[in-house]
This record gives C-alpha cells, structure tokens and sequence, in this order.
C-alpha cells in the first residue's frame, strides 16, 4: 500500500503470516523465534515500529523542498509486510500503532481546513483501510507462497498476486479519501484520476517488491554475510563508476545494472541479487525526492516512472533466474547426499561377510 506524504493522508501497510513449515534452511525460521531471543520479543517489535514511522519520513527528509510529498514508492508497505512475515500475528497491534501515529500525525500538521470530527473519522478510516489491507495480504501470502520463495512457482506466486492484487484494490479506498481531503484533485478529469489510482497502488507494490524478497532472503539460515554485501558493494561502484560516461545516466542505469545483477543472481544467489535491487530502487527514491516528484505533482516526470517500470522489469527475472538457480543447486545437493548414502550402503553390503 502506498501512503501519503501529501495533506492530510498517511497510511500504514501489513500483513500477517503463519509460522513455515518444514525444515528447509531456505524457508523462514518458525514465527515464534522472532529476532534473536524470545525475552526481547517486545524491543524487537518496538524497533520494528520505529523503523516503520521513520521510514514514513524518508522521502521528505531527501526532498529538496520542504513541502508535503507523496512519493511514488512507499517504502513502509514493504517494511510492513516483511514484520509481517517475521513476527507474524503478534505484530498486529503495532501495526495500528503505526498507522494511528503515522496518519494522526500528518493530520495534526496538514495545512487544510478540517474539523476535529473530520480528523477523527479521516483517521478512523485510513486506519480501518490498512487493517482490510493486512488481512488480504496475508491470506494471500498464506494460501499461495506460507512456505516461502524457495521455487520459481511460489516467487511468481509472490510477485503477480499479493504483491499487486490487495494494493491495486485497497488504491480506491485510499484514492478516495485523498480526493475528500484535497480540493486540488475535484479539478482532474477522469484519466488523470485513474493514472492516480494506479500510481498509489504501484508505490506500495514495488515497495513490496524491494523489501520482502530482501528480507525473507537475509533471515534465511545459510546466508552469508561478508561475501554478499563485499559482492554487491562492488558491483553498485561499477555500475556508478560506467554511469558517469554516459550522457544521460539516470535513463541508461538499469541497462549498465543488467549484467551486475546476473552476476549477483547467479554467484551470491537470491541475497546479492535482492539487495542489489533494493540499493537500485533507494537510488530512484533519492532522485525522486530530490526532484519533488510524485502524483500529486501537475505533470508526472515520465523518466522517474519509466526508471521504476525498468526495475520491476530487471527485477523479476533476476530474482526468477536466482530462485530457480537456488532450487537446482539444493536439489543437486539432495542427489548428491541420496547418491553417497546409497553407495555406502553397497559396500556395507558387498563388505559383510557371507553366511
């Protein structure tokens, strides 16, 4: 879901999930496990919510101007629904903490003419859509992919259903209450409300897209740590250092990314390849804000909308190509052990002593 940096609106994003199943190193850790020990379950659930709110201001904070924005990739519904998937129901109520903090805030401080009766039920509302969104998502995401994005089925499963289907509908709702509250909007024709409808429920999307791959990957039990990000470090300063040859940089990023992102994807598998996508997409914010672009703008700069269809477009092949790369080599290994066992029980055989 996206939210809004934009007077009067803010919204919060989340889903629930399930405890995986089965002992599979690269499926999630039981939700009961948490981060790190159960006695701090409740700090970690506090961290998780302040990384939430901050994570709301992030666009503003890059923006050159200081005036209200409404950012074409709302990164707290991906943070959302990854805490989500990591802590599972318990995070419930700090999700309505967070979305009552996050809209009530911007409610108190937005320059239009409401009522305290407005705010409340605006508020009320807002809040009443995040928690519709919550449980779509997260029925979604337990009937299609509880087990994690271990294959290519459930990663496409992951992709073209809960990470499209709850935010492009919840979009309406939110579309809605942003044309109530802003009178700039009463003025847009129907096209240019529909391209509104399409941007809020994009943002929330890609954000999903960035945030909840990357972190189911990095809480996985076999991940590494040092080689991973020395990896994708180098390969983001390469793909800098070749930008500043080009003319018009921004527009040619993604396609001098292209070969870097094979290369994580196939040598630091689903981890590189996530990360480097997510370093990718925090570029296209920074720009964004530093540009002050966003639906509520008169005119969409057509290049900040083109650089993220270019990363959905990079994006979901590599992590395709990864996942499936990761699903090979774990059934590679699994023949591998299959084979040596088997072979060890014929020479235990051939070496036992005849009766």
């Amino acid at each position: 879901m996206v939210a809004c940096h934009a007077p009067c609106i803010a919204r919060t994003g989340t889903t629930m999930r399930k405890s995986s199943k089965g002992n599979d190193p690269t499926t999630l850790p039981s939700v009961r496990t948490g981060i790190g020990p159960h006695g701090y379950r409740h700090l970690q659930l506090l961290l998780w919510l302040l990384v939430y709110v901050l994570s709301t201001q992030l666009d503003k904070a890059l923006s050159v101007d200081a005036v209200d924005r409404y950012p074409l990739i709302w990164l707290p519904a991906g943070i959302a629904l990854a805490g989500a998937i990591w802590f599972g129901w318990s995070i419930l109520p700090w999700l309505v903490a967070g979305s009552f903090v996050v809209n009530a805030g911007y409610i108190l401080t937005t320059d239009v003419a409401i009522t305290p009766v407005q705010a409340v039920a605006i508020c009320f509302a807002l809040m009443t859509l995040d928690v519709s969104q919550m449980i779509f998502a997260y029925w979604l995401w337990q009937r299609f992919v509880d087990a994690g994005l271990a294959t290519v089925q459930s990663y496409l499963k992951f992709v073209f259903i809960v990470c499209t289907i709850p935010y492009l509908i919840t979009a309406f709702g939110y579309g809605l209450m942003l044309w109530l509250v802003t009178p700039a909007l009463h003025a847009w024709d129907a096209t240019r409300l529909a391209v509104l409808l399409v941007q809020l429920g994009t943002g929330d999307a890609v954000a999903v897209f960035m945030v909840v791959p990357l972190i189911w990957a990095w809480r996985r039990p076999d991940r590494r740590w040092g080689q991973t990000l020395i990896g994708v470090a180098f390969c983001m300063l390469l793909v800098l250092a070749a930008s500043i040859w080009q003319e018009t940089v921004a527009v040619n990023l993604l396609f001098l990314a292209m070969p870097m992102l094979m290369f994580l994807a196939l040598v630091f598998g689903l981890q590189g390849i996530t990360l480097g996508i997510f370093a990718l997409g925090m570029w296209i914010v920074g720009v964004g804000a530093q540009q002050n672009i966003g639906p509520l703008q008169l005119e969409i700069d057509p290049w900040y909308v083109g650089m993220i269809g270019r990363l959905i477009l990079v994006g979901i092949p590599m992590e395709a190509i990864a996942v499936l790369y990761e699903q090979l080599r774990k059934q590679q290994h699994t023949l591998e052990a299959e084979v040596a066992l088997r072979t060890e029980g014929m020479a235990r055989s051939q070496a036992a002593p005849a009766k």
